[in-house]
């Protein structure tokens, strides 16, 4: 199939299953094994698998407390088997979720998906979404992370930078895909891993804007040197992985998990010693050599739940 069928199967999955509540029609969308890596609020694990499982999921969990469900596809990037989807959601909370009774009010989040698609089905599935800013909605009552200030970039070290050029040649000033998201890992292995904040640079354009939901993350390219600070000071052995790419266009699509120990204070939360693991996913889009602006979705309830204690 090719990649604008693959995002119609995504698209036409969540207007008639989850918008249009038709669950008998999520055998059309997905496989009979279809997995979801990440977990719902409540969930010990991921959603249940299975076709018949996420039927079971859906009609049990979610369709019993969230009603009018309208979802918004902001930004879609496709690539082989894969399709990437940015999106904004509005539900209605009309009946008791996790214990607690409904509430009336309308929940609005944002989240980012991953989705593979064979065969005109999905098989399996990669989420991040702001699951806090839906609990606090519900008057659920949450830890809060000190918000991070931006932060000046440090002196950037002597260095001569090496194109990426993990495909060939660098064509006309622009990257090829392969290319971009060559650049995109390296904010994770270069400067995010080893500290190296002086490549924010020549990563990030001057005017590079990150658009983090949660609040909790400087949006600039000066404030990224005092998020990588933060981290590497409130988790010294912090790391991250790339777990996952695809890329169209101008847009980078990447699944990420950073690991590290908590031996100092982290959003405003004294060191624990747990070890922490988050995941997320970011959507990047360049110009030239540089990345111009990204959209963040991480898993901060998971990170509430390791390192402050949580009803989920």
């Amino acid at each position: 199939m090719t990649t604008a069928e693959n995002t119609t199967v995504l698209q036409s999955f969540v207007r008639t299953v989850l918008d249009g509540k038709d669950l008998p029609a999520a055998e059309k969308f997905l496989s009979r094994n279809f997995l979801h890596h990440d977990r719902a609020p409540g969930e010990d694990t991921g959603q249940q698998t299975g076709l018949a499982g996420t039927q079971s999921f859906l009609a049990n969990t979610v369709f019993t407390a969230f009603s009018q469900f309208d979802t918004t596809f902001e930004d879609v990037v496709a690539e082989g088997d894969l399709v990437a989807a940015r999106w904004h959601q509005t539900s209605v909370n009309t009946g008791a979720w996790l214990g607690r009774p409904a509430t009336g009010s309308t929940v609005d989040i944002a989240g980012i998906s991953i989705v593979r698609v064979r065969d005109g089905l999905i098989v399996e599935e990669w989420e991040a979404r702001d699951s806090v800013s839906m609990l606090r909605q519900l008057g659920v009552a949450l830890p809060r992370l000190t918000v991070l200030p931006g932060a000046a970039a440090a002196p950037p070290p002597e260095f001569t930078p090496a194109p990426f050029r993990a495909n060939g040649p660098l064509v006309g000033g622009e990257l090829g895909l392969l290319d971009l998201k060559s650049l995109v890992a390296s904010l994770f292995a270069s400067v995010y891993n080893s500290g190296n904040v002086g490549l924010l640079q020549l990563l990030l354009a001057p005017g590079y804007v990150l658009h983090d939901p949660t609040g909790l993350l400087p949006g600039t390219r000066n404030g990224i040197a005092g998020l990588v600070a933060t981290f590497r000071s409130g988790m010294p052995d912090f790391a991250t992985t790339v777990d996952l790419q695809l890329a169209q266009g101008d847009r980078v699509v990447t699944r990420w998990t950073g690991r590290g120990t908590h031996k100092g204070t982290l959003f405003g939360i004294a060191a624990t010693g747990v070890p922490v693991s988050v995941s997320g996913i970011s959507v990047a889009r360049a110009r030239g050599t540089q990345i111009q602006e990204e959209w963040l979705l991480w898993d901060q309830l998971s990170l509430l739940q390791q390192v402050a204690g949580g009803p989920f």
